[in-house]
Formats: C-alpha cells, sequence, structure tokens
C-alpha cells in the first residue's frame, strides 16, 4: 500500500508526542463526526445501507457478508477530498474513519473522476460455494453470459473454435481485474491515507481544517477565504509527508510545525469570525436590512502545483499574524459605538 509508514519507526502510535502538542491542548469532545454540518445524514446513509446488506446476504451467507464487504461503507465527500467511515448494524457514530482522501489543491478534472470512481458503492459480490475466497462480481457473472451466448452464436454462424473460445475466456477475465486496475491508476491523482497512525494525525488536521473552513463559508472576509485555501495545501503537503517520506508524524519536525500553526491558524479564524460578528450587531440597527454580500473574488496567486515544494510553515504564521491583526480591529470597531452613544435629548 502506498500510505504504509516505515517499518524503522516506533511501534505504538503516539509514543513520540509531547505534552504539549497541540492535539493534547485540544478538549476531548471535539473529535470529528461523519456528516457533522448535516444533521440526520448519517442515519439516512445507515438506514440506505440496510437493504443492500439484505440483498448481499441473499446471495451470500450471513457470514460471510462482512468478508465480502456488504455490510457497507458510508464515503463523506467535500471540497477537500472524501472521508471513508465503516458503517456499523446500528445507528451509532462511529469514532474514526477507516480512509482519508485528498484531492489536490487544484485539482484537475481527472483527480475529480478519480474521486469519484474511488467513493462509489463497492460491487456485489456472489459467493461461489461455501467459501468468500472463490467470490465473483455481479458484472464479471454478466460479462461471462454474455460472452459465452455470444460465442455460441459465432460459432453457429461458422467462426473458428480456436477464436471464439480464447475471447470467451478473456472477456470475463478482463472485466473482473479492470475495476483493480482502474484503482490503482485512479490513485496517481490523490493521495490516500489508511495506516492507524497517519490517519489519527491527519484526522486532527481534518477536524481543524473544517473549523476554518466553517468560519470561512460564515464570512465575508477574503482572509479567512485564503486561510482555508492555506489549509487545504497543509492537508495535502502533509498527506504526501506521510505517504513519500515515510516517517511517524510525532518524529518530523515540519509535520509538528504544521499541527502547531495550524492549531493556531483555527483559533485565530474562529476568533475572527466571533469578532466580525461582534462588529456586524454593534454597526447594524436591529431590524435594519442586511446587504446582500458580494461574491468573493479568489485569492490573485494560484495555489503551488503538487509537484513543486512544501508550502513553507511561514505562510502559515504570516496569516495567522494577518488575522490576528483583523480580530483586534474588529474587536475595537465593535466597542466604538458603544463610546458615541449620547443619552437621549430632554427638554428643560
Amino acid at each position: 500500500m502506498p500510505d504504509q509508514l516505515h517499518p524503522n519507526g516506533p511501534t505504538a502510535p503516539g509514543v513520540c508526542l509531547d505534552k504539549d502538542s497541540p492535539a493534547r491542548r485540544q478538549p476531548e469532545s471535539r473529535v470529528l463526526r461523519p456528516f457533522a454540518d448535516e444533521p440526520g445524514r448519517w442515519e439516512r446513509e445507515c438506514h440506505r445501507l440496510r437493504r443492500p446488506a439484505a440483498e448481499a446476504q441473499f446471495f451470500a451467507e450471513a457470514e460471510t457478508a462482512a468478508a465480502l464487504g456488504c455490510l457497507g461503507r458510508v464515503d463523506e465527500r467535500n471540497h477537500w477530498g472524501w472521508l471513508r467511515w465503516q458503517a456499523p448494524d446500528e445507528e451509532s457514530m462511529p469514532e474514526e474513519p477507516l480512509q482519508i482522501g485528498l484531492l489536490p489543491p487544484s485539482p484537475s478534472k481527472a483527480a475529480h473522476l478519480a474521486r469519484r470512481w474511488l467513493t462509489q458503492r463497492p460491487p456485489l459480490r456472489v459467493a461461489i460455494g461455501r467459501s468468500w475466497a472463490g467470490s465473483v462480481t455481479v458484472s464479471t457473472l454478466f460479462a461471462a453470459f454474455v460472452s459465452l451466448t455470444a460465442g455460441i452464436y459465432a460459432m453457429a454462424r461458422g467462426l473458428p473454435m480456436g477464436v471464439v473460445v480464447p475471447a470467451m475466456l478473456l472477456i470475463p477475465l478482463y472485466v473482473s481485474v479492470l475495476p483493480d486496475r482502474l484503482d490503482a491508476l485512479a490513485r496517481h491523482f490523490v493521495r490516500i491515507i489508511e495506516a492507524a497512525p497517519a490517519r489519527q494525525y491527519l484526522q486532527r488536521l481534518v477536524l481543524l481544517h473544517a473549523q476554518v473552513a466553517r468560519a470561512a463559508a460564515d464570512s465575508r472576509l477574503p482572509e479567512l477565504a485564503h486561510a482555508a485555501r492555506l489549509g487545504h495545501r497543509v492537508l495535502w503537503d502533509t498527506a504526501g509527508l506521510l505517504t513519500g517520506r515515510g516517517t511517524w508524524p510525532c518524529c518530523d519536525e515540519l509535520l509538528r510545525a504544521y499541527e502547531r500553526l495550524y492549531t493556531d491558524l483555527a483559533r485565530q479564524a474562529l476568533e475572527n469570525a466571533a469578532a466580525q460578528a461582534a462588529l456586524e450587531h454593534a454597526v447594524v440597527r436591529p431590524g435594519a436590512p442586511q446587504q446582500i454580500a458580494s461574491p468573493r473574488s479568489e485569492d490573485a496567486s494560484e495555489p503551488t502545483p503538487a509537484n513543486e515544494q512544501l508550502l513553507p510553515p511561514q505562510v502559515l504564521a504570516e496569516a495567522i499574524s494577518t488575522l490576528m491583526d483583523i480580530a483586534t480591529a474588529h474587536r475595537n470597531a465593535a466597542d466604538r459605538p458603544k463610546s458615541l452613544r449620547t443619552p437621549p435629548w430632554s427638554p428643560r
């Protein structure tokens, strides 16, 4: 697998994690949950998966349904990639995702198609015999039936058996191996993290990025939108370090700097959104019509391509300083109307 970590690293995740790490300072209640911005979506997805699971148990035995991958998985797509969750038997929330996939900061059409292919529903498999090891997909069975029918018809029309029989055998074989080849091709356009230590580290950054993206969506500040784009770049570079360099997260200085700075950036983004909301509440009169937000313009600078150098930590530090100055200005501006208020005039 492309995201296996180096075997010479620690034997347990987090053994090198400092006590002062940003992850240690985060509250335990702030954990990543599936479809956090869409209440009820997880229950609907679990309900949708119950019917395919029942159909899978019709073709295969109940004890082999889980081995065949028919009990279901839920892929949560978003603008930066996707999260894959294991759907339990009941509607309880999973504690952590099974897989984290990342799109590049400036995704191409091929990257979007790769995500769509990798997050599609797994094909239904039919167990041959009492062991799931001999299972085949329904598409392979359909291809075998079509090739057999077409081969019999072709031989009846006079085509030689030496040509028809190999084609009858190769068509189902090609259909059976084609999904694996397409999976390998699609993985060249995205970055996927599945190993437990790397996935747990990246999960913390995903939670921080969700907070920054939510603050940017609720605000009209271009600085917050730029911070969200920087966060996407941090996720992409972090996944590249974890898959390419083969180091444990807690033992890499750049990864530690990313986590520390992005934690500060997320905190400044939340403070900025709160300060802006306080300023709008202080300036806008109660009951006055709100101005329609103008479309946000994209940053003039294009994201760095994936094949160039990594994002320097100084860029995150500059974004943190900018957001800190803006939040201070908003707080001062929100306090200014209070000092300008005068008591109502009363005639002598």
